[in-house]
């Protein structure tokens, strides 16, 4: 009877021991887990363009003659993928367009900005678009300033200054014009287009 005792005894210091084990296994300290809401929220960069202002002088439809039209104040939003800058039907020699263009910060940032003018990217220009791109010439305004004047063939970047946060719209011009040189007889007949880009870069140095 006693080696019976001393095995039940044993048997249940083993099963005690089994289950303390398990218990803490099972049951570790207290915890918990918290989450901090962090909210960042990205500033925007968003520059409105609208030409609020348009004349030319082209010709005449009933008797070829250069005329200066009025000028047309109708605003055209010109981020609108369908809006043009220019509406050319037939130029000649002494013929220009002028735009006057709106920009607006819509963002929360500041911004520097100036205009590009896109054309022949690929160089692959025919020979007659050479020769009407090397007589129109650009140039590009503001505040009744002068910033920029070159031949459409030979672009160049115009930078136009910053735009802060919350700043006045602020406005430019340009134009294109048909020059009148010895040459005009090697672009008849020639037709091109060309892509005006208002770049913007987010200012950073006061």
């Amino acid at each position: 009877m006693g080696k019976r005792i001393r095995a039940v005894i044993v048997a249940l210091v083993t099963i005690c021991l089994c289950l303390a084990l398990l218990l803490g296994a099972t049951y570790a300290l207290f915890s918990d887990c918290f989450t901090v809401n962090n909210h960042l929220q990205a500033g925007t960069l968003q520059v409105g363009l609208e030409r609020i202002g348009y004349q030319s002088r082209e010709l005449d439809e009933t008797n070829g003659m250069l005329v200066v039209g009025e000028k047309d104040t109708t605003m055209v939003d010109l981020v609108d993928d369908t809006s043009v800058l220019f509406d050319v039907n037939t130029i000649v020699p002494g013929c220009w367009y002028e735009a006057e263009i709106r920009v607006r910060n819509f963002g929360d940032v500041a911004f520097d900005y100036g205009v590009r003018i896109l054309w022949n990217e690929d160089n692959d220009a025919e020979a007659l678009e050479l020769a009407l791109a090397d007589q129109i010439q650009i140039t590009i305004s503001a505040g009744g300033v002068q910033k920029g004047q070159f031949m459409l063939d030979d672009a160049v970047d115009i930078d136009l200054g910053a735009f802060y946060a919350g700043g006045d719209a602020q406005t430019f011009t340009v134009r294109a014009e048909f020059t009148d040189n010895s040459n005009n007889n090697a672009a008849q007949n020639a037709g091109l287009e060309f892509d005006l880009q208002v770049y913007a870069l987010q200012k950073t140095n006061a």
